[in-house]
Parts: C-alpha cells; sequence; structure tokens
C-alpha cells in the first residue's frame, strides 16, 4: 500500500461517513524544497480559512502555519490517541462552517440579510 492508500485508511477510520474530511493529500501534493516536501495549501482553490490540516512536521507546513496542527508522528503505538482526541475539534468546526454556509446562502437567496 502506498502513502495515498494510508491516507484513505485512517481517514476512512476516522471519519467514515466522509462528513469532515473532504479531502486527502499525500506526498504526490506537495513541493519539494530542500530535500523537504512542503504543503502549500493555496493549490487547493479553497478558501484557506476552511482548511485544517494536521501533520507532525513543522517544516512541511511553512507555507500556512496558521492552518496546521502539529501533532507527534504515529509510529504504530496502539494507545496513541492523537488523531482520536482531535475529532471533537473538528465536529465543533464542521458545524461552525455548516452553519456560516447555511447563512450564507440563506443571504444570497434573499434581498437582504438581517
Amino acid at each position: 500500500m502506498g502513502e495515498q492508500g494510508g491516507i484513505n485508511e485512517i481517514c476512512e477510520a476516522l471519519d467514515p461517513n466522509y462528513n469532515m474530511i473532504v479531502g486527502r493529500f499525500g506526498r504526490e501534493s506537495t513541493l519539494l524544497k530542500d530535500g523537504h516536501y512542503i504543503k502549500d495549501l493555496s493549490y487547493l482553490n479553497r478558501p484557506l480559512k476552511e482548511i485544517i490540516y494536521i501533520d507532525f512536521e513543522d517544516i512541511s507546513v511553512e507555507l500556512q502555519k496558521e492552518n496546521a496542527i502539529l501533532i507527534p508522528k504515529f509510529e504504530g503505538e496502539i494507545d496513541d490517541r492523537n488523531l482520536i482526541d482531535l475529532i471533537p475539534f473538528l465536529e465543533r468546526k464542521l458545524l461552525i462552517i455548516k452553519s456560516y454556509l447555511y447563512l450564507y446562502r440563506s443571504c444570497s437567496l434573499s434581498w437582504r440579510c438581517s
């Protein structure tokens, strides 16, 4: 299984109904800079304020650090809960985004928004 396969497996375990994780980007979606793989979220063509990026290396998120959540690298420990412990935060973030989209759609369908 390649890196993309591992990413899909993790995302499906954390979000089996595809409610929170809408993009899955592995090493093939990076820039190679000075021997390091750098993520550039501007290539996603999405508002950066709606993107949360989870990684274990500070150098790989140097372009959009404000979007990054750094956690320890998963080394296969059965009791590792770093990603699982993020789920409540990600669920709250999803509710905020869905509320914003609902308000945006409501305002755009009416002449005025109060």
